[in-house]
């Protein structure tokens, strides 16, 4: 994803998944020094860069050969998507001279609260060191752009590589071996792994699909008649005509700068979204911090489950729905085949909060 969403072109970029970029020698730059108090910091006491470059150790005692830095969000299904990488090189080379810093800089405002991001960490079984960024220091510091992007840094302290977006497994693992070796020319070092998805392959079969979609006004588009009516509670009457990636709200919603709150316990409100992809995930939010149902449909019917997502649960009665009991990402719809489909999400709940939709495209 990326942060600057006026830069339509870089956008494509990050899409594609980018190339790895390693800057030629006389073009390297030494990397911005972390920013963070005590506070800031999860799995472990502060750490600062020029103490491990100076002492090519952790505050743990472990050798520190090669640093890589990764910038992330906990929401940002491509970072998910990353994490299994990052974990098995965490495995890997944490014990042969690799430190992994997650600096994790948030997109929405709830992301902002470190209780979230630690609660988030547990459950991605994130072990590695993560620096909260709430502030946003060290994302510009590094004059970032992109969740996620990584940098890696030699034992002198410069920057060399940097890629942006998924993808480049295998050249980045390469990289952080050769790292290794020139610290340490007698290391001994495992194959470059295998790629984790069969959607990583280059050979896999990606379909284009709807754009990143925000739902509040600020970065956002809505698709009824008159638009949003800003910061206040107001009824929505359905349209009937449903453009890709332009949100429609049904019922009574109050419109954010970054979400659409449903504001009764109306169980036929519903925000609809013609959308077209295999996978479609969304950011929603219980705003009153209760657990609650949001309930799905795909194109006027209840989800099959053929083409239901991972936190897809199903009722007493057979209805499809989530449980959203915290801030994060839910996995709404894996669709059996590729195609244009009309997704409904409502809730008998007032303070049900939807942020984004996220949509995924590669099959094998």
């Amino acid at each position: 994803m990326a942060r600057n969403w006026a830069l339509a072109a870089a956008t494509l970029i990050l899409l594609s998944g980018c190339g790895l970029n390693t800057p030629p020698s006389e073009a390297r730059v030494r990397a911005p020094e972390f920013v963070g108090g005590k506070a800031d910091w999860i799995n472990t006491s502060p750490i600062t860069l020029k103490e491990i470059l100076r002492t090519h150790k952790t505050p743990d005692g472990k050798p520190v050969a090669a640093i890589l830095v990764d910038f992330w969000e906990y929401t940002c299904i491509n970072c998910i998507r990353t994490m299994p990488y990052l974990k098995e090189w965490n495995k890997r080379y944490s014990d042969k001279g690799l430190l992994i810093v997650g600096i994790h800089t948030p997109e929405f405002g709830f992301a902002h609260d470190g209780k979230h991001v630690a609660e988030a960490v547990k459950r991605f079984g994130l072990t590695y060191p993560i620096l909260v960024d709430s502030d946003h220091r060290n994302w510009d510091a590094y004059s970032n752009q992109y969740w996620p992007r990584h940098y890696l840094i030699d034992s002198r302290g410069y920057i060399v590589s940097d890629h942006a977006g998924e993808g480049g497994y295998s050249e980045t693992e390469r990289e952080i071996q050769s790292l290794l070796k020139r610290y340490d020319p007698g290391v001994a070092l495992p194959k470059v792994m295998d790629v984790v998805r069969e959607t990583d392959r280059p050979d896999a079969v990606c379909y284009p699909v709807t754009g990143e979609t925000y739902v509040g006004y600020e970065r956002g588009q809505l698709g009824n008649r008159g638009g949003y009516r800003r910061d206040v509670a107001a009824d929505y009457a359905d349209t009937g005509r449903y453009e890709d990636g332009v949100p429609v709200a049904v019922g009574s919603w109050r419109a954010t700068p970054e979400a659409l709150i449903h504001t009764s316990t109306r169980p036929d409100d519903a925000i609809l979204l013609r959308y077209h992809a295999l996978d479609l995930y969304a950011v929603i939010k219980p705003e009153g911090g209760t657990p609650l149902r949001v309930y799905v449909t795909q194109d006027g019917k209840p989800l099959p489950v053929a083409d239901k997502g991972a936190d897809i649960l199903f009722d007493e009665q057979g209805r499809p729905y989530l449980n959203v009991d915290s801030p994060r990402m839910y996995a709404i719809a894996h669709n059996a085949k590729f195609g244009q489909h009309v997704l409904g999400l409502s809730s008998p709940s007032s303070g049900f909060g939807l942020y984004s939709y996220t949509f995924g495209s590669c099959t094998e």
